[in-house]
């Protein structure tokens, strides 16, 4: 679902004989690395207008901390047969300053990225529980599943590799020629590399599509704007239409989809996307069988950009656009309801929503000259539950918008600053 949260999404690039409409193209995605550098930091908010509220300041990670002392606030027994857990101080080890992504891993772990060295942390105990040596990339997406993690993006070296099967290791193939190279890469739950792909042998186009991984780990289900959406099956190495996108010569509505999840079960694709409604582009979401057949497509009262997340039957959404203002839903793909917040949170630039994996909360970032107020809200009813102040002299720090992972079970968020260019990453801890 990624080198700096820009949230541009991507543009749907028309067959020929598509009508013309005004979308954001799909080729921005071979332009964000380079924009991450070069715009943001011009993206300040130094002249944004109004005081941020008072809050807790929150405590940031400190490379000197003894880790004895980070471990032992680790989980503590609070009743017979019951543990309330809670996250322990950052590991300064980990998070020593130096430019890092990351992404929420299964239950209370982070996934983070530093060149080409991958990292599992624990955040009970601030420990490193597994590490491995991957490529250095220039977008990269993670997916969790049953058996551990899948990582699809753009490696920096390019490929294609030496050889197309190498012993010990599944290699399908090599890049298409004159495409972006786009590899899959699988790890177990310790993060040992058992797989992997060059997603061009599947659709050339594959770094411009959407892609995601069901849950049991078997099914690749992609949408591109040529071939439209299809499954892949890795065990028997094999393509399956799902639906086409709208042409002049066919009766479906989609134009194209922007997010792709797999349901609970892995029988249905949930998407969001771009529809067309009497010649005019309007946002939308729906779901379809694997197998092609339930296809639903329903408009979105509100245009709130690409789904941020999908969880327990709930498609949630959240406003498309550098700054987050306030605009998000949630929607039951159940039953179709939709539930909205259109309120703004702040009169400063406002970065978000960051959801937690099982869409329960989420987090706002407000961005003033050297202040960030981190607010956490309930998703059901949008709610606050939080909010919090974080400070920094370097106003180069709040130049673009942080990266935040959620833990509802520890009732805690771990914030990423900073750490574009020559500036250093300062990582935060935020309980709630």
């Amino acid at each position: 679902m990624s080198a700096i949260d820009l949230r541009l999404d991507k543009e749907i690039v028309m067959k020929p004989g598509k009508k013309e409409t005004v979308m954001k193209n799909k080729w921005i995605k071979t332009l964000a690395v380079t924009l991450a550098v070069v715009c943001m930091a011009g993206c300040g908010v130094k002249d944004a207008a109004g005081p941020l509220s008072d809050g807790v300041m929150a405590k940031e990670a400190e490379s000197g901390q003894d880790l004895a002392e980070k471990v032992s606030a680790e989980t503590k027994a609070a009743s017979k047969g019951r543990q309330d857990k809670r996250a322990a101080a950052l590991n300064g080890e980990l998070f020593d300053g130096r430019s890092m992504q990351i992404w929420k891993g299964k239950e209370n772990t982070l996934l983070t990225l530093k060149e080409d060295m991958l990292y599992l942390y624990d955040a009970v105990s601030a420990q490193i529980v597994a590490q491995t040596k991957t490529e250095e990339w220039d977008m990269l997406d993670f997916y969790s599943y049953k058996d551990g993690y899948c990582a699809i993006g753009v490696p920096k070296s390019g490929l294609p590799y030496a050889d197309a099967e190498k012993e010990g290791e599944q290699m399908v193939g090599f890049s298409f020629e004159g495409e972006m190279g786009c590899l899959c890469i699988f790890y177990d739950n310790v993060l040992k590399e058992t797989r992997r792909m060059v997603l061009n042998d599947i659709v050339p186009t594959a770094a411009l599509a959407e892609w995601t991984v069901s849950h049991d780990g078997t099914l690749l289900a992609y949408c591109d704007n040529w071939e439209g959406m299809n499954l892949y099956d890795l065990n028997s190495r094999k393509k399956q239409k799902v639906t086409d996108l709208w042409t002049s010569e066919n009766n479906i509505d989609l134009l194209g989809a922007s997010a792709l999840f797999f349901d609970e079960d892995d029988s249905h694709i949930v998407f969001s996307g771009q529809t067309d409604q009497n010649g005019t582009t309007v946002p939308s979401w729906g779901l379809v069988g694997i197998d092609g057949k339930g296809y639903e497509n329903h408009i979105l009262q509100y245009d709130l950009g690409t789904a941020a997340g999908y969880s327990g039957g709930k498609l949630l959404f959240g406003e498309d656009s550098l700054f987050f203002e306030g605009g998000m839903g949630v929607i039951d793909t159940k039953t179709g309801k939709a539930a909205y917040n259109t309120e703004k949170v702040s009169s400063l630039p406002v970065s978000g929503p960051f959801f937690s994996d099982d869409g329960s909360v989420y987090v706002t970032a407000a961005l003033d000259t050297t202040r960030m107020e981190i607010a956490v809200w309930r998703t059901s009813d949008f709610s606050l539950l939080h909010k919090e102040v974080i400070e920094d002299d370097r106003e180069e720090m709040f130049y673009r918008s942080p990266k935040v992972c959620l833990f509802p079970e520890l009732r805690a968020c771990i914030v990423c600053m900073g750490g574009h260019n020559d500036i250093p990453q300062k990582t935060v801890l935020v309980q709630y």
